[in-house]
């Protein structure tokens, strides 16, 4: 895995930007959004199920591992769930109440690439190079460029 690292950070982006689609065609519809969270979740707990299921049976998970972990690892998985779910929720209903939800979802993908970045250099001791950075800084101008054009 250490060495796809690009196509799995690559494919991570490519499902992300499916579901972007995916939300504006079913706001497209006048689908209720609470409707599409809730199946949403329910969907993601069953296929994790399954998940957790065939990699315990091939000895890549034990029922000790979740028992054994920090409370303070599970108060910062709660927060963190608290956020993907909610918070991520109501921001892309707003995004996807904008006319132009290209420019807008272009927008959120590069506050969350940058995001991410000052994070991992911040709390994971993260290193990159000149090359990451500059690109970092083309992804923040290309963003500010967005914006200001539409």
């Amino acid at each position: 895995m250490e060495n796809n690292w690009f196509l799995y950070a690559s494919l991570a982006g490519l499902l992300i930007g499916i579901n972007t689609a995916m939300n504006n065609y079913f706001m497209n519809k006048n689908i209720n959004p609470y409707v599409m969270l809730i199946l949403k979740a329910l969907f993601f707990l069953f296929f994790t199920l399954i998940i957790t299921i065939i990699q315990s049976q091939n000895g890549n998970i034990t029922l000790k591992e979740c028992i054994e972990l920090e409370m303070n690892d599970v108060g910062l998985m709660f927060l963190g769930g608290l956020f993907t779910t909610l918070i991520m929720f109501y921001s892309f209903m707003a995004v996807f109440q904008v006319p132009n939800t290209a420019y807008s979802t272009s927008i959120k993908g590069s506050v969350a690439l940058i995001t991410g970045f000052i994070l991992s250099l911040i709390f994971l001791q993260g290193q990159f190079n000149l090359k990451a950075i500059l690109g970092l800084m083309l992804v923040f101008c290309g963003g500010y460029l967005i914006k200001n054009n539409s």
